[in-house]
């Protein structure tokens, strides 16, 4: 009797959980990849992403073999400040146009029909975004460590970083992180690509000749002052802990603006 019920039963039997946490993964890892491959989905991003890592790679060569004065840990530091803020910015482009993508752009509604579907693109975004920091953190770091050297050497000085590289890699990683949040956070809050980009190139980039003008005040709106100041160049780490506070709130607000906006908004 009990085996005639069943088989008259046609209410569907629950997947194991073993396999809703397979089909979750997969589709965790098929949007990281889906993001990665928007990367590079046309021509013009193809040529975008070449052009970013090429001007990183030049932008930091420039740096690390320019400077006329390598005499103390200060002097072997500040170039790759000055690398980390300027040869970035195609980088910071590409992030933009990738967080843009997904939240501006004419295929937006597909990312905002339902909030577990946006909460999984941002947790793609932010995979991404996490990658292009390591790699960004590893290239530049893996031009500026060696060829700085050789120009210290070759101008008769020691290379006094040698003994600093894990504070060399901090600083890196956490000039890179903060830039590539801001413009992160930027994107979420502009209206279109177009505004983010005017307002990202109106705003980080000038911070830094800005901070150099008119004094400590700015960089609490600086997203690289928490480098700046832990390489010891910044005004001190209440301005740091500031900077970051801000534009984590940022990040935040526009996440929260992401997901609970109407999808005509």
């Amino acid at each position: 009797m009990n085996l005639e019920i069943a088989r008259r039963d046609p209410s569907p039997r629950p997947a194991p959980s073993w396999t809703v946490k397979g089909d979750r993964r997969v589709l965790g890892e098929d949007l990281v990849i889906s993001e990665l491959l928007g990367l590079v989905s046309t021509r013009r991003d193809v040529w975008l992403v070449v052009l970013a890592l090429l001007t990183t790679v030049l932008g930091t060569l420039v740096f690390a073999t320019g400077s006329d004065r390598m005499g103390n840990v200060d002097e072997q530091t500040v170039p790759l400040l000055f690398a980390i803020q300027l040869s970035q910015v195609l980088v910071h482009v590409l992030v933009i146009r990738m967080v843009c993508a997904s939240w501006h752009g004419p295929g937006r509604w597909i990312g905002l029909v339902a909030q577990p579907a946006r909460r999984r693109t941002l947790y793609a975004q932010a995979a991404v975004l996490g990658l292009i920091v390591l790699t960004v953190t590893i290239v530049q770091l893996g031009v500026y460590f060696p060829f700085a050297r050789a120009h210290a050497l070759a101008m008769g000085e020691p290379f006094l970083l040698a003994g600093h590289f894990w504070g060399l890699l901090a600083i890196q990683l956490i000039g890179t992180l903060m830039l590539v949040a801001a413009s992160a956070a930027i994107a979420l809050l502009a209206v279109n690509v177009r505004g983010a980009l005017a307002l990202y190139l109106c705003s980080v980039p000038v911070l830094l000749f800005a901070r150099q003008a008119i004094g400590s005040l700015i960089g609490w709106f600086d997203p690289f002052q928490p480098a700046a100041a832990l390489a010891g160049t910044g005004p001190g780490a209440f301005t740091a802990i500031v900077s970051v506070l801000l534009w984590a709130g940022l990040v935040t607000y526009g996440v929260r603006r992401v997901l609970t906006r109407d999808i005509d908004s």
